[in-house]
């Protein structure tokens, strides 16, 4: 399996293979993410709390995934991606620097996305999200947080390629 990940800064080739990825995309150089769909030439993935401007934006063709800002679920644009063919993404990255006392209380939110959409069908994929290098999580490590959170699924199936 060819596993990818995405960063907010520049993760040099060697440190990415060194940690099992075949790539971790950039974000604003290989990805963008945004608040709201606009035309690039970049694949996007769009953040946001709103279901009418997540639904609208899944709609888009630049448009790959969403991104539940605040750990908000909204089941009706996990149905919309189920049914566009388009990526839930779960970013962990910030799950292992939250404080002891807020950690239950985000894997219960966490979980919640991945149960709703492994329930609805829909792609989804948990990515680091990482703004440094210390912040990155090698394969292995994504995968076992993934287990921490998703503790009722297949979490293979929810790591590998991005785009």
């Amino acid at each position: 399996m060819r596993y990818t990940d995405i960063a907010y800064f520049g993760v040099r080739d060697s440190l990415a293979k060194r940690i099992g990825y075949d790539k971790i995309y950039v974000v604003g150089k290989d990805i963008e993410i945004v608040s709201r769909a606009c035309p690039t030439s970049l694949p996007q993935i769009v953040i946001g709390n709103d279901p009418g401007t997540l639904i609208g934006a899944l709609k888009s063709p630049d448009v790959i995934g969403v991104i539940f800002e605040s750990d908000e679920l909204s089941k009706n644009v996990v149905e919309k991606a189920s049914e566009l063919k388009k990526t839930v993404f779960v970013p962990v990255g910030g799950f292992t620097k939250t404080v002891v006392e807020e950690r239950g209380r985000r894997a219960g939110r966490l979980r919640k996305i991945m149960n709703s959409a492994h329930a609805l069908g829909a792609r989804m994929r948990i990515v680091t999200m990482a703004d440094s290098e210390s912040s990155l999580l090698s394969v292995n490590q994504l995968r076992e947080v993934g287990r921490l959170i998703f503790e009722n699924g297949d979490v293979d199936g929810t790591i590998g390629e991005v785009l």
